[in-house]
């Protein structure tokens, strides 16, 4: 296989929830889905699961996000089809595209669906147990989505707008050309090559001969361009955030602690960098501002609970940098996140909790032993690019550029 490069990055969100309150979840995950927008992803993808705490109904949640958004594309990561209707997935699907201006991708994956033995029942009628849940379940839904009429060029239905030749409404010209197969195996990789449908991949598959995940993954890539297929791949990757302070035995330097000609400098490096990105820096007459390091364990509080962790960052952040406040004191913090439509008061109990304060130990050690010294560091494929200024740098890679 070739070298590949990347020239379409995306994100994917489950879209958790608390239990007692959905729409606090619910519309973080559509304020995310337009934040990744102004941010400039090419794609923003959710997941859709029943029985947990989020997306349950990917397409009525993906219509509401096509009213947030304008340029993103949106994507299903995947849609179980053993549940659908071939049919009735098709027409809420393509209704969604028609709401996006033709900005749908459509994954599903099949088989026997999760907790079957608890949902099938409530389902389907009769006994489910002998019910197609294989690859042709999949076609069904294609060939529903290609605009094909109905019966005979006879065929006629009456409707308030007179005799119409019948055929699935409505008709979303170019989703049967953005339909992407999870596949996790070999036999489903070289299925969906064979049938023409793009690949997604993530960080779930069958080794089959390798317990290396980049060898299994590039196999599963290999077997799916031998079905000579030119459709697109997609690779899933977890980024996963680790959060951490200065590591002076790298080389790190507190700001505190650099001389005040350097300070200076940093300063005006800061608000030029600041106008290119659009932001609103507070940074002179600030008041003395107490260790802003506890803030870190609200966003892993966040990380580990499943909720919207960058947002929390985010805003904690913008009230540091932009508004000077002290997110170091307890009270301000709860404040901060508790109006960024957090449950404010939770996360200040949560960051005394052992697993946060673990995690915050050992994201240190981990930044420590990978030779991180300040941030934000970005590790792409063993390299590490320190600071914002070293983005184009790390695209650069993410495109087949590696140093």
């Amino acid at each position: 296989m070739g070298n590949i490069s990347i020239s379409h990055i995306g994100f994917l969100t489950p879209g958790n929830y608390p239990d007692e309150d959905p729409l606090s979840g619910l519309e973080q995950t559509l304020q995310q889905l337009q934040y990744g927008e102004d941010l400039g992803f090419d794609s923003a993808w959710i997941r859709q699961r029943h029985l947990e705490p989020g997306i349950s109904s990917a397409s009525a949640f993906l219509a509401a996000a096509t009213q947030r958004t304008n340029r993103i594309e949106l994507g299903t990561a995947v849609i179980p089809i053993g549940y659908e209707s071939p049919y009735r997935l098709a027409e809420d699907l393509a209704t969604v595209d028609i709401l996006s201006r033709g900005r749908l991708n459509v994954g599903v994956s099949a088989g026997r669906p999760l907790h079957a033995e608890l949902i099938a029942p409530l389902v389907f009628d009769g006994d489910w147990t002998g019910f197609d849940f294989s690859h042709d379940r999949v076609l069904r839904f294609a060939d529903n989505l290609r605009g094909t009429y109905l019966g005979d060029e006879q065929t006629l239905i009456k409707t308030p707008f007179g005799p119409q030749r019948p055929r699935l409404q409505p008709y979303a010209k170019g989703l049967i050309d953005r339909i992407w197969y999870g596949g996790g195996s070999q036999r489903s990789a070289a299925w969906a090559g064979r049938n023409g449908f793009n690949l997604l991949t993530g960080n779930v598959i069958t080794g089959e001969g390798t317990d290396d995940f980049f060898i299994a993954q590039s196999r599963l890539i290999e077997t799916y361009r031998d079905a000579d297929t030119q459709r697109r791949v997609a690779l899933g990757r977890v980024i996963t955030p680790y959060l951490t302070t200065v590591v002076e035995e790298n080389g790190g330097i507190f700001s505190r602690n650099r001389p005040e000609i350097r300070r200076a400098y940093w300063t005006r490096d800061l608000k030029r960098w600041a106008r290119v990105r659009g932001k609103e820096l507070q940074l002179e007459h600030r008041p003395d501002l107490s260790d802003p390091t506890p803030a870190s364990l609200f966003v892993i509080a966040a990380y580990l609970d499943g909720q919207d962790w960058i947002g929390a960052a985010r805003a904690l952040q913008h009230a540091f940098w932009s508004e000077a406040r002290d997110i170091g004191k307890p009270d301000v913090r709860e404040a901060i996140v508790t109006s960024a439509g957090f449950d404010g008061a939770a996360l200040l109990r949560r960051q005394a909790d052992d697993d946060v304060q673990n995690k915050w130990s050992a994201d240190r050690v981990h930044a420590r032993d990978s030779g991180v010294f300040g941030f934000p560091t970005y590790v792409y494929d063993g390299e590490i690019y320190w600071g914002q200024d070293n983005l184009p740098f790390l695209e650069r890679h993410l495109h087949g550029d590696k140093p």
